[in-house]
C-alpha cells in the first residue's frame, strides 16, 4: 500500500485499495510507523482520537502535551492541514489556535 493510499483512510469507494482484514489488530497502530494503516480502519475522525492520543509513531508523541486531532465540520468540502502543532495547539489540543489560526479566522 502506498503512502498516498494511507492518507485517505475514509474512502471506501476505491476498489483497488486493500481493506481492513479480519486478522488486523488496530490497537497496534499507535505503537509503530512500521504498521500500515489500511483504508477503512476508521469510519470517522472520532474513532481516530484514542489512537492519536496514545500514538508514538513519530517523535511528536514523545514531546506533546495533547494530541491535536482536528476541529470543525467533518463533512466540509475542504480540509486545512497544518505541518505540525505549535505551542498554543499543544497546550489546548486544538489546531490553528495560534497566529496561523488567527490569520485563517480573518479569511
Amino acid at each position: 500500500m502506498s503512502q498516498d493510499e494511507q492518507i485517505n483512510l475514509f474512502n471506501w469507494a476505491e476498489p483497488s485499495v486493500d481493506r481492513v482484514s479480519s486478522d488486523f489488530d488496530p490497537s497496534l497502530i499507535p505503537t509503530s510507523a512500521q504498521i500500515p494503516i489500511p483504508v477503512g480502519t476508521y469510519h470517522s475522525i472520532e474513532e481516530m482520537v484514542p489512537h492519536c492520543s496514545t500514538c508514538h509513531r513519530c517523535e511528536l508523541g514523545q514531546y506533546r502535551t495533547n494530541a491535536v486531532i482536528g476541529r470543525g465540520n467533518p463533512q466540509a468540502p475542504i480540509a486545512i492541514v497544518g505541518e505540525g502543532p505549535g505551542q498554543n495547539e499543544d497546550e489546548t489540543g486544538l489546531p490553528f489556535v495560534g497566529k496561523a489560526g488567527q490569520l485563517l479566522e480573518k479569511f
